[in-house]
């Protein structure tokens, strides 16, 4: 928890006179009316961060913030920023996000209106999740078997097992003690830190190794605002943070799952940290806090050694964001509401990491484009060529040529792409003249094609198996992680998709099967399954996107399976989507195959 009483003063001046100067190796990417709290990325491109932090000057009233409650959505690197549909009238800070997976997640909500809010559509858009427990939560966490939160006041935080209904208080260390953070190695054993009122006396760490159904105290800390867990182990690590007037150096770490702590490393010559420690895999970050104003330290080697990476500092009790599958990526905020980017660790370490960023979702019939990028925000790189080798785990998409609008791509003398022997695809560009990389981290070298295609799944995974580069006669074999991927999901509606329908009943309507396929008949039977009553119109659209047949009346359909009997007498040979328009808007599509 905070202390901070005279000091305040002169550290928020000497902050505002350093906060804006540019630090090398990251970008500034946006400033928001209020300071930024916390965050969560998806990967480097798809994420959320919080607003809000605590107000140091009141302290009667448990630091509580008088700014409003704001959450914020980027699914392009933090280009542009959506302010996400949330719960009206509350006051205080989102202290942290957590999300179960692309669509479901929890937001903690350190206020006296709200305690947890919680999204079902990405993060777009937040309910109000308090249900009558109005604790001021520091942090959210949810396995399969629980939901897990840690409060400052009132109770001790605990688990629910009733989806937020109730909560057993459990994290109590006798000490008045407050709880702080909470993470999980896997789905079943993680731990929770905390934070005394009493700074000279430790205070026990909890642990669970039933996915947070039963929890055992473990070893004693100091004061931990956040805790790290190196996934798939039994490590894991936190940042004492202490009292703001005797402020904490030294990383701890266990190797048992928390029952045991030793210190990992002593920062020398008096820093003050946030208190938040994350990262990804053996790769750690710590960020220091505005009165040292060194920005962030990062460890390669699972906290032995540490090496300043810059970037910005900021209040105590505040959380950055770590992604990319070396935690190379890093969202970092600081005390003015700037929020700061960088794509390789902050220094360079990491050189160039290729990967798939998002890809937009559309309908089957139509195309969309697989982004490329190598990022480097502070090394250059002079492409000649590039090669590589993509995966998809589906025929949901089929990538058919290169696209260079928007990229860095604009010299292409020659591409081509080709389907290897076990499904994947290989492609190659060749430029006219030399491609300059590591200028604008936010901009893709190239675009991939590819035709969307109805099939038995719903989202595919694009997975980056591997990218060379030529560069002045020189080839480079980048290092791609094996998390290098990205999702396409197929939008079920002509327009827009229908997740709060299909969240309320389960149910949507669907195309089970178009036979004979290859079709080498006059006409093909269509199998669907309707959950209402509806009219419906055909479209076709051939291999090109050019629709050859639109709106033709199929007729008024009644709620159930129907067999649909389609004349294809006027199509050539060639490859088809097919797609049934209903009147709801929504689309059922899916491919045929004309064999004459």
């Amino acid at each position: 928890m905070i202390r901070f009483i005279k000091i305040f003063t002169v550290v928020t001046l000497l902050s505002l006179c350093l906060t804006h100067r540019g630090y090398p190796g990251w970008s500034k990417i946006k400033q928001f009316n209020y300071p930024v709290g916390c965050g969560f990325f998806f990967d480097a491109d798809n994420g959320l961060i919080g607003l809000g932090e605590f107000d140091p000057k009141n302290f009667m009233n448990g630091f509580l913030p008088s700014g409003p409650l704001l959450i914020f959505w980027t699914s392009d690197g933090g280009k542009s920023w959506t302010q996400a549909k949330m719960p009206t009238g509350g006051t205080g800070r989102v202290t942290s996000i957590f999300m179960k997976d692309r669509l479901e997640g929890y937001a903690s909500i350190y206020s006296n209106q709200y305690s947890l809010w919680k999204t079902i559509d990405g993060g777009k858009s937040w309910q109000d999740f308090t249900q009558g427990n109005f604790e001021r939560s520091t942090c959210v966490y949810a396995t399969s078997s629980a939901l897990i939160k840690t409060i400052w006041g009132g109770n001790q935080g605990g688990r629910s097992v009733d989806d937020g209904r109730s909560f057993n208080q459990i994290f109590a260390g006798g000490n008045d003690d407050q709880s702080n953070g909470i993470d999980f190695a896997d789905d079943r054993n993680g731990v929770v830190t905390i934070g005394p009122t009493s700074f000279s006396i430790p205070s026990v760490s909890w642990l669970t190794h039933d996915g947070g159904l039963n929890w055992t105290k473990g070893g004693n800390l100091p004061e931990s605002w956040s805790i790290y867990a190196v996934k798939g182990t039994k490590n894991f690590f936190t940042m004492s943070e202490d009292d703001a007037t005797n402020p904490g150096q030294s990383i701890y770490w266990s190797t048992n799952g928390g029952q045991n702590w030793n210190s990992r490393f002593v920062f020398l010559g008096g820093p003050s940290f946030t208190g938040h420690i994350t990262g990804g895999g053996n790769t750690l970050y710590v960020q220091t806090e505005t009165r040292t104003n060194r920005g962030l330290f990062r460890s390669d080697d699972l906290g032995i050694t540490w090496v300043n990476v810059g970037g910005p500092s900021n209040v105590r009790d505040t959380r950055f964001a770590v992604t990319g599958c070396r935690g190379e990526v890093v969202y970092a905020f600081d005390d003015q509401g700037w929020v700061w980017k960088t794509t390789d660790g902050g220094n360079g370490a990491f050189g160039f990491t290729p990967r798939i960023a998002s890809i937009e979702s559309k309908k089957a019939g139509d195309s969309t484009r697989i982004p490329l990028y190598i990022d480097s925000t502070t090394d250059l790189i002079s492409i000649d060529e590039i090669s590589g080798n993509l995966s998809l785990n589906t025929d949901l998409l089929t990538p058919v040529g290169f696209d260079t609008v928007g990229t860095l791509s604009q010299s292409v003398l020659f591409d081509t792409l080709f389907t290897a022997a076990n499904g994947s695809i290989n492609f190659f560009v060749q430029y006219a003249k030399p491609l300059k990389n590591g200028i604008d981290f936010s901009t893709p070298v190239i675009y991939l094609k590819a035709y969307v295609y109805q099939t038995k799944t719903d989202t595919t995974s694009v997975e980056l198996n591997s990218l060379n580069v030529n560069s002045n006669s020189t080839l480079r074999v980048l290092s791609v992680c094996s998390s290098s991927s990205n999702f396409f999901t197929i939008l079920k509606e002509c327009g827009s998709t229908s997740l709060q329908d299909f969240m309320a009943t389960g149910l949507l309507p669907k195309l089970i099967s178009i036979n004979p396929n290859p079709a080498s008949s006059s006409s093909v039977e269509i199998h669907v399954y309707l959950p209402s009553e509806t009219n419906m119109t055909l479209d076709v659209i051939d291999e090109n996107g050019k629709q050859v047949i639109s709106g033709m009346s199929i007729g008024h359909l009644n709620k159930e399976e129907q067999l649909l009997n389609v004349s294809t007498a006027g199509l050539s040979n060639g490859v088809y989507s097919l797609r049934l328009r209903l009147d709801d808007g929504s689309c059922l599509s899916g491919r045929v195959v004309i064999l004459k």
